[in-house]
């Protein structure tokens, strides 16, 4: 009974935003475009009701701020970035989560990895640290983010966020949020740099194509 009632939330909550995603609703913020080598993507960001973009499991464990949406069928709307209706564009926390968000699309469309047309499959946990590495190297190509600090500060800034959109006063989850995160985006980044140019092929290729699409899309986030 309990497995029944759960696969007839996620169908329900699955239609709810299939619905949702299919009419346009939300807020628009901004559409951008990314053309590499002949091949032209086109996206979309808005603003959504949390209750609707976001299931409740990751809503109480994760507390989303954003969540990337992919189509694989033809004639529907772009893919979508939808935000949380509270994440305000006046801050570069809201940076950091947009382009952490924009990374996913990176992974999906330039690197290829999580695509139903490739066979290369990314865990989550790999995939979060390569989309917080796009969002560190944009930082390092339109913020300035000279030293890794001034990202670490940034990332310790969405945890702050998180905090206060899910009105919580709980520094412990904020600390935990914080840390895990930038540990294993800090590794890598150190891991990068002390190779230098004795990167192995992987490696060499993310670093290559992360700076590639950041060029290529430009400083859109304002």
């Amino acid at each position: 009974m309990f497995l029944m009632d759960k696969l007839v939330k996620e169908y329900i909550f699955t239609e709810i935003f299939r619905d949702y995603y299919l009419n346009d609703l939300g807020k628009k913020y901004k559409s951008f475009e990314i053309s590499i080598n002949g091949f032209h993507y086109n996206y979309d960001i808005y603003w959504g009701d949390p209750a609707i973009i976001f299931d409740s499991k990751t809503m109480n464990t994760l507390l989303p701020l954003a969540v990337t949406t992919i189509s694989h069928r033809e004639n529907y709307p772009n893919p979508r970035i939808f935000l949380h209706d509270k994440l305000e564009n006046k801050n570069e926390a809201f940076v950091v989560v947009v382009a952490h968000e924009i990374g996913h699309l990176w992974l999906h469309d330039i690197i290829g990895f999580n695509n139903p047309s490739t066979t290369y499959i990314m865990n989550e946990t790999e995939s979060e640290k390569w989309a917080d590495y796009f969002s560190y190297c944009y930082f390092k190509k339109y913020r300035n983010a000279t030293d890794y600090n001034i990202f670490s500060s940034k990332l310790r800034d969405v945890a702050i966020l998180q905090m206060k959109i899910y009105e919580l006063n709980n520094e412990q989850t904020a600390d935990l949020n914080y840390y895990k995160r930038d540990s294993e985006l800090k590794k890598l980044v150190e891991t990068i740099k002390s190779k230098n140019n004795d990167l192995d092929q992987f490696e060499s290729q993310m670093y290559a194509r992360a700076n590639i699409t950041i060029d290529a899309l430009g400083d859109i986030i304002i």
